[in-house]
Formats: C-alpha cells, sequence, structure tokens
C-alpha cells in the first residue's frame, strides 16, 4: 500500500469502519510510515477537539426561551419595524428600470429617413407599374432608391419575385433608341 492509497483509507476510517483486511494492511502501513502516522495523529486531535469544543456548547431551553419573547410582545418593549423603505426608492425600484427599457427602445426604434437620401431606408415595392407591359410579366414592381453598378452604360432594374417574393435587380444595356 502507498501513502496515497493509506490517506485514503485513513479518511475513509473516520466516516465507516473499515474490513478486517484493509485495516490490518492500513495498521502495518501506519507502522512503517512516519508521513501517515502525523496524518492520523493531527485528524486525530483535530475531531477530538472538535468534539470538546461541540461539549461546551450551551443550548437554552427552548421553552424559557419562549416564554421571555412573549413577554416582550405582551410588554410592549418589542421594537418595531421601520416603515420600510423611504418613499423614493420605492419610486426608483420602478422608474429606474423603466428609464432603462425606455432608453433602449429609443435607440433601437428606426430613425426617419428623407425620401431624397438614396443610401438610407428599406427598399420599398409597390403594387402598380408604371409600365405596361411590365405589369404583364411582373406584378410587383420593387422601388429602390439606388441601385450602383459597375459599369455607367447599364440600366438597373428592381422588382418583387411574385411566386418567390425575391427582390431581384437586373441591369441591361440602354439601347441608342429606347422602346418605351
Amino acid at each position: 500500500m502507498n501513502c496515497r492509497d493509506a490517506e485514503t483509507k485513513i479518511l475513509a476510517s473516520r466516516d465507516a469502519p473499515l474490513g478486517a483486511a484493509d485495516e490490518a494492511i492500513l495498521a502495518q502501513h501506519l507502522q512503517e510510515c512516519p508521513q501517515c502516522q502525523v496524518l492520523t495523529a493531527q485528524l486525530t486531535a483535530a475531531v477530538d477537539s472538535w468534539r470538546a469544543r461541540h461539549a461546551q456548547v450551551e443550548v437554552p431551553d427552548p421553552t424559557t426561551e419562549w416564554h421571555a419573547v412573549r413577554r416582550r410582545i405582551r410588554s410592549g418593549e418589542a421594537k418595531t419595524v421601520g416603515g420600510g423603505l423611504p418613499s423614493w426608492s420605492r419610486l426608483l425600484r420602478v422608474a429606474l428600470p423603466m428609464t432603462a427599457a425606455f432608453a433602449i427602445a429609443i435607440n433601437f426604434w428606426p430613425a426617419p429617413t428623407s425620401p431624397d437620401s438614396p443610401l438610407d431606408g428599406p427598399l420599398l415595392a409597390h403594387r402598380e407599374s408604371g409600365w405596361d407591359e411590365m405589369h404583364e410579366h411582373f406584378t410587383y414592381e420593387a422601388h429602390a432608391e439606388f441601385v450602383e453598378t459597375e459599369d455607367q452604360e447599364v440600366s438597373p432594374f428592381v422588382y418583387v419575385d411574385e411566386e418567390s417574393g425575391w427582390l431581384i435587380v437586373w441591369a441591361s444595356e440602354v439601347p441608342e433608341t429606347p422602346s418605351i
């Protein structure tokens, strides 16, 4: 048996008795190992000290104490509990979280955008198309404030597909003579 196993057995023997074989092996190890002897002595001293202090604790008689409490209540000597928190602290307990919630709501509230700004605001879809031939193919025409293409000679067209609901951006070259 090594010291680690002996330490485990020493600590376990305080909780429950060991078997005869384990106790014999532990006793033999304790005779040979001074470190485990010191551990056993320290543990025994700690338990004895705890028992001595536990025996010195005086527990008051519950009946006597109960009668003393009742006498204090009946005589009016019992101290009254204060009215609790001042009214301003009760107000702060409600107002502070509400103010924080309001500040968070204001922070996430969408800001109004002007219709002239090309980069602000979501893309908007309109129900009616201005072009009759486009109305045949697409039910909805999407309105985008700004579409950027690499080539300045192309004409972008943005719409929402009726079946899928996808927003589609289509860019084509502008003919010399427009058909519309």
